[in-house]
């Protein structure tokens, strides 16, 4: 393994404060009702959607710099560090406020763990070189009573660029050294765009909602040599442009015969909907005929999203689940793989094919949330299929859904990156009821028993 990918990123941090919130779990959430799939047959599409490929920092700061007023910037973050990625696009998110754009960036603030960089010091900064750009945190760790209430979306609006999906703002996300998916849409027609103004909508409720909280720029002499020291970092970076980034980044026309049918779909910010993000996940899920592709790394299976499964396997549809590996979950949070080691044997037994991947060269863990369902249905968010993001998290994503008979690039190449995850899985569960590795053994040897091991139990029983 690398010692400069996952290893060394300290993964801890970001499951173990939020999964002691499991123990407190709220009432299930139920699903929305069912809608058929349609589809325009037409070449004049609102939007266009591609998968997001290649460096994406180059990609982040072309849709900034490609943004001129009246346009606007808009960001729903869950992680943005002020590593080399998040001081880059820092600063020119800067540059775009210097030249008149309206800039709003929200930012989890109980987020991945302790170090959130977001505080009074970076603020200071950013006000002295970008007065009018605009930060506030959602649910600030000095709210102690709402810290189960976490930001997880992904969600970054430049202009008539969109793009959703798993990446957060830091180097792990930007460099590959997580595996994940992310779709970049275009808007064609402004105004016209249903996906683009459910979008927008979704960030101006969170950023007016009583859970966003402006972060006031620090004072004192300690402060203020923080402040400077922040400016100092930021004045350093950079701006050069990305004008010339390749084309094939960023969606341009297909010239598809069939536009798909694109829905987004998002949370209230103090999840207390039914018909949110977890609503259309089981909506997919409960339209399904044939076949059922899961890639999440987080397999804690809440009882609705089980029980909608389990009777789409009795009614002979193949559920296929590709997940991180115990080994990758182990390293990040050992409770969390221990409950998923507990609740192996019973997605066994209900018959669940069950495929873990662990990267063979470079360690890097399985980070994507995407759903295939009957080869021509396809969700990519930030869900996992995990207590947190049914009960506590707000979560977002988008369904698209073609033709059987007339698919896209973007289908396309979603199929073959699940294809190629899947080759390289190694199979734990048959889909026949038969346990294929002994995971009591298997946790032993990767001490996912360890101290906090009493967590694991803890953590399915609150399901």
């Amino acid at each position: 393994m690398n010692p400069c990918r996952p290893a060394e990123i300290k993964r801890w941090s970001i499951k173990a404060g939020a999964l002691l919130s499991l123990c407190f779990a709220a009432p299930p959430v139920g699903a929305a009702d069912p809608s058929i799939s349609s589809f325009k047959p037409t070449a004049t599409c609102s939007e266009e959607i591609r998968r997001v490929n290649g460096d994406k920092r180059d990609l982040w700061t072309y849709m900034v710099d490609k943004v001129e007023p009246p346009q606007q910037i808009q960001l729903i973050a869950y992680i943005f560090d002020t590593d080399e990625t998040g001081l880059r696009l820092l600063r020119h998110l800067i540059d775009a406020s210097v030249r008149g754009v309206k800039v709003q960036l929200l930012i989890d603030g109980v987020g991945p763990g302790v170090s959130m960089p977001i505080n009074g010091d970076l603020v200071a900064a950013i006000r002295q070189m970008a007065p009018g750009l605009e930060i506030r945190v959602f649910n600030p760790k000095s709210r102690i009573l709402r810290i189960r209430k976490r930001a997880h979306d992904k969600l970054f609006l430049a202009g008539d660029y969109a793009i959703v999906g798993s990446s957060s703002i830091w180097d792990a996300s930007a460099k590959g050294w997580l595996i994940e998916e992310d779709v970049a849409l275009r808007e064609l027609t402004p105004g016209h765009s249903d996906v683009f103004a459910r979008m927008r909508s979704h960030f101006q409720l969170f950023w007016q909602s009583p859970y966003s909280v402006e972060i006031q720029p620090g004072k004192g002499r300690q402060q203020r040599a923080g402040t400077q020291a922040i400016l100092r970092k930021l004045q350093a970076v950079p701006l050069h442009t990305t004008n010339g980034l390749d084309a094939a980044a960023v969606p341009v026309s297909a010239g598809d015969a069939f536009c798909p049918s694109l829905r987004y779909y998002h949370d209230q910010p103090d999840k207390s909907r039914d018909d949110g993000t977890l609503g259309g996940v089981l909506q997919l899920i409960d339209e399904a005929r044939r076949e059922i592709v899961i890639v999440n790394p987080y397999i804690l299976l809440v009882p609705e999203v089980r029980g909608v499964l389990k009777r789409k396997i009795q009614a002979g549809v193949r559920v296929v689940i590709l997940t991180a590996s115990i080994v990758n979950l182990s390293n990040e949070f050992p409770p969390l793989a221990k409950a998923y080691a507990n609740d192996l044997p019973a997605l066994a037994r209900d018959g669940f094919e069950v495929r873990e991947y662990l990267d063979p060269l470079e360690g890097r863990m399985l980070h994507a949330k995407v759903m295939r369902v009957d080869n021509h249905s396809y969700f990519v968010g930030s869900f996992n299929f995990d207590p947190l993001s049914a009960r506590h998290n707000t979560e977002n994503g988008i369904r698209f859904d073609y033709p059987a008979s007339r698919k896209s690039r973007l289908a396309d190449e979603l199929d073959r990156e699940i294809s190629a995850l899947l080759e390289g899985a190694t199979l734990v569960a048959d889909g026949h009821g038969r346990l294929v590795v002994d995971d009591p053994q298997r946790c032993t040897q990767i001490s996912c028993k360890n101290p906090l091991r009493w967590l694991g139990p803890l953590i399915r029983g609150s399901l």
